[in-house]
């Protein structure tokens, strides 16, 4: 098992943003909105917050990267050190077992090679075979056009 992601819920993501890369030296991997239809788009690269902003889009979310640590970072309500997941990487037979052992657990994804559910206390879990992490653009070519 390998760590893959921490996400945090942040008020101001900007700031946050600016914040953890400044501090921890970390690279943007994407950002992006929630279009009408509920799924995410991220901004294009060669684009920034401030041609956002000037097109009326939403930032909501930013993953940032250095080395192997990623950080996601929501835009939401949050308490001090509010935690929104951690995900990890594990090869498909060790997420079968996990599944297995979940018992009455909350399941909110359930395939062969992803799984994601809420533990008891309230910590939702994201646990993948892949390691990339990945925004809506890479993952399924959604992209806010400005």
């Amino acid at each position: 098992m390998d760590y893959r992601h921490l996400a945090l819920v942040v008020d101001d993501l900007r700031a946050a943003e600016t914040l953890y890369r400044r501090v921890f030296s970390m690279e943007i991997i994407g950002r992006e909105a929630w279009g009408e239809n509920g799924l995410a788009y991220a901004l294009r690269p060669d684009k920034g917050w401030d041609e956002a902003i000037a097109a009326d889009v939403d930032i909501q979310f930013v993953a940032l990267r250095r080395d192997d640590v990623i950080v996601a970072l929501l835009k939401g309500d949050a308490s001090p050190g509010q935690l929104f997941a951690v995900g990890l990487v594990m090869d498909a037979e060790e997420i079968s077992q996990v599944r297995d052992r979940l018992g009455p657990d909350p399941v909110l994804v359930d395939q062969p090679e992803h799984l994601e559910f809420f533990d008891p206390f309230g910590v939702r879990w994201q646990i993948s075979t892949d390691s990339d992490f990945r925004h809506a653009g890479d993952i399924a070519d959604r992209w806010i056009d400005l």
